[in-house]
This record gives structure tokens, C-alpha cells and sequence, in this order.
């Protein structure tokens, strides 16, 4: 995947990680002085306010038992070093939201395997427990996402099916239901404010809001089986979502806070 923090520094992930100073005319590769192996693999990477954050894989004993931790650097020109005040997680992949100068945390702690949430604050890399814990169990895929002082998170319910959306519009401190109708097991969120968010359910995207109604948007047609990787937003216009269509990724975009969205052709 590749993320950019302004129009000149990028980073470009997967097995490894690479960066760019040079607006992608250039690209270096970045060493964690992770172990060898799959370990080191950066998962997940966010950035904002001049400084980039990763999930990065320190811990594989087998394709079940995986160990996560946390990274980060400052750009342009910063070193890249673990955050060690956010402890690890596993087996399963964290979540990463990152808005302005606060960054979020949500897992299983690799010890224990109980649920945490953390957050840094003001441009700090020490974590904390977010005070208002977590409402229900996050669902897979890509299900966390951040807006100005708001939260939205996807959630399973006790079968494993998706539960629907819960917000929080003080950046954790505590959580309401915003949704309840969902039922993909795998699903996406972008929050494009403290009222609303675009999220993925049975191949369609719906819109879902703080005050627990939803309602539909107008996109290209797709099977029900399609997943989504990414959904996203910019600014309260331009957003991007990624669904996986027969085995293929797409681009989508919305120039309309995801009223309306279409394909990007290549």
C-alpha cells in the first residue's frame, strides 16, 4: 500500500518499507532492525501532522501466533524507532487511526489476549488507555477510522456477523450506537465527521449517522460478495473507497462527502 503525509513525503508498504522525500520521484528503503523473515513486515502506516505511524509485524512462530508493535518517525528527516509506552499486540492485526496529533490503537494485548485500546495525544508517542474502553468486539478488515475529535468503529456481534457502527464523538471517551442493521462479517469504515460515516455492508457502501439512521448513496453496481480493503476521506468531499471485485481491486472515488461514487479509470 502507499500513504502520503503531504506532497512530498510518502511511504510505500508491505513485505518491507520504502520512502519517498521527493513527492514519488525517489524511493529508499527504510530499515526497522526488526528480526529476519516475515518479521518487520509493516501492515499498517498512517500519517499526519509531520509524523508517521506503523504496525509493524515483530513476531511470527507460526501463520496463528503473530506479534505486532508499533512505530514511528517524524518526516521529513526523522528516525524511525519502536514505541515501546504501546506495548504489543497480537495474534491478530491492530487497527490504526491517526487525525492531527492523536493516534489510536485498538487490539488484543499479545500476554494477555484481552481487547485494548490506546491513544497518544498532542503530538506525544506515550500511550494511554482510552478512557472510555471499547463498546463490542471490532470486526475484520479495515474498521477503524478517524475524524476531527471523532471515532467510528465497526463491531461484531456474538455470532462473529457484523453488529454495526458505534462513534465516538470525543475521540474515545465514550461510545453510542450508530448503527445496528449491518451484517457483512468483514467490512470498511471512513468517518467523514462526528455525524457520519460510509461504510461497506453486503457489496453496497451506506451511509450511517450519529443519530442511528442510515441511508444510501449511489455507486457503480457490484456483486454481494464483494469486500472492501479501504474506504476513506480527505477532507468532507473527496473520499476514496477500494473494493475487491471478483479477486480484482478498484478505485472509487466521491467528490460529494460519498453521496455519489464512481470508478477511476487507468
Amino acid at each position: 500500500d502507499i500513504r502520503f503525509g503531504d506532497g512530498q513525503n510518502g511511504w510505500a508498504y508491505g513485505g518491507g518499507l520504502w520512502q519517498t522525500t521527493d513527492g514519488g520521484q525517489t524511493w529508499n528503503a527504510v530499515s526497522l532492525e526488526v528480526s529476519v523473515g516475515r518479521d518487520g513486515a509493516v501492515e499498517r502506516l498512517a500519517a499526519a501532522n509531520n509524523r508517521v505511524w506503523a504496525i509493524v509485524l515483530t513476531g511470527a512462530s507460526s501463520m496463528t501466533s503473530s506479534t505486532y508493535g508499533l512505530y514511528s518517525a517524524t518526516y521529513p528527516g526523522g528516525t524511525w524507532a519502536k514505541v515501546r509506552s504501546a506495548g504489543s499486540f497480537g495474534p491478530s492485526l491492530p487497527m490504526l487511526a491517526v487525525q492531527g496529533t492523536t493516534a489510536v490503537v485498538i487490539g488484543n494485548d499479545a500476554t494477555t489476549g484481552a481487547e485494548r485500546a490506546i491513544a497518544a495525544t498532542g503530538g506525544s508517542t506515550t500511550f494511554t488507555n482510552l478512557p472510555g474502553g471499547l463498546p463490542c468486539t471490532a470486526a475484520p478488515g479495515d474498521p477503524l477510522s478517524a475524524t476531527t475529535n471523532a471515532l467510528w468503529l465497526a463491531c461484531t456481534s456474538a455470532t462473529g456477523k457484523s453488529g454495526g457502527a458505534y462513534v465516538s464523538p470525543d475521540f474515545g471517551h465514550s461510545w453510542h450506537v450508530a448503527s445496528s442493521v449491518l451484517s457483512d462479517a468483514t467490512v470498511a469504515i471512513g468517518a467523514l465527521d462526528a455525524k457520519s460515516a460510509i461504510m461497506s455492508d453486503r457489496g453496497m457502501l451506506v451511509r450511517v449517522s450519529a443519530d442511528g439512521s442510515t441511508g444510501a448513496v449511489t455507486a457503480p453496481d457490484v456483486p454481494v460478495t464483494t469486500t472492501w480493503s479501504f474506504i476513506g476521506f480527505t477532507d468532507g468531499s473527496d473520499g476514496f473507497a477500494i473494493p475487491i471485485v471478483n479477486d480484482a481491486r478498484q478505485l472509487w472515488r466521491t467528490t460529494d462527502g460519498g453521496a455519489h461514487w464512481f470508478v477511476v479509470k487507468f
